[in-house]
């Protein structure tokens, strides 16, 4: 099903990732968004910038940034350039670390339907579907074993809602399924551009 000569159609990202509860829906797509955009290599990125290009707030990043650094997904260093004889400007240097590979599709990062939130909420159950795109777990189950929080907790439940109202995900008896889960995965079908 993925094609090894199609590799710009994909991100790796850290598996370990979707396992950590520690790391919310905003601070995973952060750092897919990153992977996305740095790939494997370190990059010149001010907090601003990465707010805009991303769609999260300024705090929003700093704070993620942090928690992912302190959870050993990012590197963080600083880049120091002189303004002027007497005063020193700083850019954050960031890498994005994957240890543990999973190949995902790029195209939902910059897809402009969907909230960062609904996007970490995405990729979260795109690390968890089968080959099917099926999803065997309830929103509960999600809800406490990938991010120990409760299923009533608005960064969830708000998140999750909206991706089926989106039609993103589709409820089918006990479980959930993923209806365009081969058109992600078949960078041949739909739009070809990037």
């Amino acid at each position: 099903m993925i094609l090894p000569h199609a590799p710009h159609h994909f991100i790796t990202v850290e598996k370990g990732l979707f396992r950590d509860v520690g790391v919310g829906v905003r601070e995973r797509y952060l750092y897919i968004f990153l992977r996305a955009i740095l790939g494997d290599s370190e990059g010149v990125i001010g907090y601003q910038e990465l707010s805009g290009r991303s769609g999260l707030r300024k705090g929003t990043v700093m704070r993620g940034v942090k928690l992912l650094e302190e959870r050993g997904y990012l590197q963080r260093s600083f880049l120091y350039f002189r303004l002027s004889p007497e005063k020193l400007g700083k850019k954050t240097r960031l890498k994005a670390l994957c240890f543990t590979p999973l190949l995902l599709p790029k195209k939902p990062v910059f897809d402009k339907n969907l909230s960062p939130e609904e996007k970490g909420m995405f990729f979260t159950l795109l690390s968890i579907a089968t080959p099917e795109g099926k999803i065997f777990y309830s929103f509960s189950a999600i809800a406490k074993q990938f991010f120990n929080r409760s299923p009533h907790s608005p960064t969830l439940s708000k998140p999750f809602r909206s991706l089926l109202s989106k039609n993103y995900i589709q409820k089918v008896r006990f479980w959930y399924v993923i209806p365009d889960y081969e058109k992600l995965y078949n960078p041949w079908e739909g739009d070809n551009k990037t």
